[in-house]
């Protein structure tokens, strides 16, 4: 994950942004949605909006799953919504298509 101050030159915003790149990995985002809540209640970014963006490799809820038949929440799904309530994040959701690739092709 990597986290920038952005003041924006000649206007008043000013906002937190993190970038992130997640494991495959559960037990390695469990780590990764931990630093998010640490950097989230910084004492120096404490009231700043806060923007997180990138490939968190995993889901909210069964309906973002590319199979029909995924129709119930994982460990992983949960330990994401959990991290994302504690940071008071809200999903944007998607507008497009839905799924880019299938089985390696685009």
């Amino acid at each position: 994950m990597i986290t920038c101050y952005v003041k924006l030159p000649f206007q008043p915003s000013e906002f937190v942004v993190s970038f992130i790149y997640a494991s495959n990995c559960r037990r390695e985002r469990k780590l990764l949605w931990s630093e998010l809540e640490t950097t989230s209640c910084l004492p120096q970014l404490c009231g700043l909006p806060l923007i997180v963006k990138g490939d968190f490799n995993e889901i909210i809820s069964p309906s973002e799953h590319s199979r029909a038949d995924h129709t119930t929440s994982t460990r992983g799904m949960r330990d994401f919504k959990d991290c994302l309530q504690q940071c008071s994040i809200a999903d944007l959701h998607y507008s497009g298509n839905t799924f880019t690739w299938s089985k390696s092709s685009f």
